[in-house]
């Protein structure tokens, strides 16, 4: 099961909670805007997933969007070897002049899979 759900965060910008069950594939699809319009000057976009107390335990970059976006994979392999729990996700864009944005930092809840 994969779920994105819409919340506020702490500053009260519109974030997206994500979940997703141990061993189960997903593709997040991330579009970089500045100024409400698709941001042309990208270099890549980072995927980050930690621990509740920010250890990085994956970590996913892709370096050509399609139409603008990015597609973040994460498959089976990699979500089967995490612990069913709360994790702390980033989207960071990396400009092409080296700067680097991360606009998007919330929830991602690993949800325990029946097992025999």
């Amino acid at each position: 099961m994969f779920k994105a759900v819409k919340e506020a965060d702490d500053y009260g910008n519109k974030q997206t909670h994500y979940y997703l069950t141990q061993g189960d594939s997903c593709t997040i699809t991330a579009t970089p805007y500045k100024n409400g319009v698709v941001a042309n000057d990208v270099k890549s976009c980072t995927f980050k997933l930690a621990t509740s107390d920010y250890k990085l335990v994956k970590r996913i970059v892709v370096t050509t969007p399609s139409s603008g976006s990015y597609a973040i994979k994460l498959s089976s392999t990699d979500t089967s070897g995490l612990n069913a729990g709360s994790y702390i996700y980033e989207i960071e864009y990396t400009m092409n002049d080296d700067s680097v944005q991360t606009p998007h930092s919330w929830k991602f809840d690993i949800l325990k899979q029946i097992t025999d």
